[in-house]
């Protein structure tokens, strides 16, 4: 008969039903509970394998019971939201196929703070689920492992089908090798970029080869535009072949960029003047290397605020010859640069003024075969044009920030209503 009752009250228990609330209802539930301990002690006097097979059904019978007669099976779903939302701090949902550091390489798992909490019972499990904000979030690690199979791309899916229509935060490292991209990966990026229309945040980091890429390109197509995408960050670092390229985002996406309407931050070590990427609402640019001229750069971002260039080997000529006037960017306020010891004056900023620029910060880049002396007599040429553009643009700048060594020497000559403050 306990073993009926028992699996009868598991069954309660997982599925929050039949939950006692009115007070004949829990005297009762808690008078069988006294009656199981009583029960319990009694079996302590006997220690037969049929009495131990008792206890373990009636310690398991009264912890049932007393789950049901917890005070938390009464709360308000509202105050349960509260807790869990306490207890899911980090929402991101991790899967990596990386089997470097594992001592016994198994099949990948999803992990995530927000699965211990779906196991508990159905009570917790089936509103968790239907709350999108606790799925939108994922990084995905793919190192093109033996142990990845097609089913792991049926978990990524149900991820993010309880995602409903949230917008979603991806974070990506693809990482391939011997010019191969297995089709167990592709499975799992068309299940990420079949869904770029919903995307808001989205970062990728490459390793591989271009021929890798660009399987990437020809297998898993983003949708047609990415109507709510704010935040790009694309690392190109560790892609043989992508420095040689003025068109890095064109041989690896295509043309998927193209219609950002909302995109707002780009984080990138690669951009070309040819790269089809919405920028003209971008507010915050950030990139290592542009191939182009600055004057083409900021054409092409006419809202931008902050620039940040960490090597800004500018051409020196502008590629499109109808742009001979000067452009006045009203926007930018913010400049973060690095400069190379070894840069020369080749009038990068002669057809550009920044009226409203107000923070300045530059970082001299020092090679290390080049004696310092010498190497401050070409970075003077090429700082020097630059404080020549800051002058013409009669900005005031409320913050600088530049290489001790150097700061004297760039202040020197700037009128003192330019300098706010130093």
């Amino acid at each position: 008969m306990l073993e009926e009752d028992l699996s009868q009250l598991i069954a309660r228990c997982r599925q929050n039903s039949d939950i006692p609330i009115s007070p004949s209802e829990r005297s009762h539930l808690q008078t069988r509970v006294e009656d199981h301990q009583r029960e319990l002690g009694e079996c302590d006097k006997d220690i037969g394998q049929l009495t131990t097979t008792r206890r373990a059904q009636l310690t398991r019978a009264i912890d049932c019971q007393s789950s049901l007669l917890s005070p938390i099976r009464r709360l308000p779903m509202e105050i349960m939201f509260m807790i869990f939302n306490a207890a899911v701090q980090d929402r991101t949902i991790y899967f990596s196929d990386d089997q470097t550091q594992a001592q016994t390489p198994t099949a990948p798992k999803l992990r995530g703070t927000i699965f211990p909490l779906t196991w508990v019972c159905a009570w917790w499990r089936n509103p968790l689920i239907a709350d999108g904000s606790f799925w939108y979030s994922y990084r995905i690690h793919l190192n093109d492992s033996d142990f990845i199979s097609n089913n792991q791309s049926f978990f990524v899916t149900a991820c993010l089908s309880r995602a409903f229509r949230c917008t979603l935060s991806i974070h990506l490292a693809l990482l391939t090798h011997d010019d191969y991209f297995s089709p167990a990966h592709s499975s799992i990026l068309e299940v990420i970029l079949v869904i770029s229309d919903r995307w808001d945040s989205f970062t990728i980091k490459l390793d591989g080869s271009l021929g890798d890429m660009r399987q990437v390109r020809s297998r898993c197509v983003l949708a047609s535009a990415v109507p709510y995408l704010q935040y790009v960050d694309v690392d190109f670092g560790e892609v043989d072949g992508i420095n040689d390229l003025d068109d890095c985002w064109d041989a690896v996406f295509g043309t998927s960029f193209a219609e950002c309407p909302r995109l707002d931050t780009l984080h990138t070590t690669h951009l070309g003047p040819h790269d089809t990427v919405d920028l003209s609402r971008l507010t915050q640019l950030v990139t290592n290397t542009y191939d182009g001229t600055i004057t083409s750069l900021l054409k092409r971002c006419p809202a931008l605020r902050t620039l940040t260039v960490r090597n800004p080997d500018f051409a020196t000529y502008d590629p499109d010859p109808e742009i001979t006037d000067l452009l006045l960017h009203t926007n930018l306020e913010q400049i973060l640069m690095s400069v190379w010891d070894d840069a020369e004056a080749n009038g990068t900023w002669e057809f550009v003024r920044f009226p409203n620029l107000k923070s300045l910060a530059i970082v001299s880049i020092r090679l290390e075969d080049e004696p310092r002396n010498e190497a401050h007599a070409t970075l003077g040429s090429s700082l020097g044009e630059f404080k020549s553009m800051l002058m013409h643009s009669k900005c005031i700048l409320r913050a600088v920030h530049i290489d001790d060594d150097l700061k004297e020497w760039f202040l020197d000559g700037l009128s003192t209503d330019l300098i706010n403050r130093a």
